[in-house]
């Protein structure tokens, strides 16, 4: 429905990670139970979430489309 309104692309853009940001982060605190966990199980955890959002990037960075345009001749 927000993307049907008359604003600019970059503030729906904006406006809908943070919603998507804002939910992530209360599912993963209060029903992973990550607010009463031990604040180590914690720290792994966004580890572990680092290192697989640097693993994406890394890929899509690798397997692009503009990595994937022939060598020209």
């Amino acid at each position: 429905m927000a993307v049907y309104l008359p604003f600019a692309k970059w503030i729906l853009v904006t406006s809908l990670v943070v919603l998507s940001v804002v939910k992530f982060m209360y599912v993963i605190f209060y029903f992973m139970h990550l607010r009463w966990d031990k604040p180590f199980c914690t720290i792994l955890f966004f580890i572990g979430l680092i290192l697989a959002t640097g693993t994406v990037w890394a890929l899509l960075a690798i397997f692009g489309a503009e990595a994937s345009k022939p060598l020209p001749v």
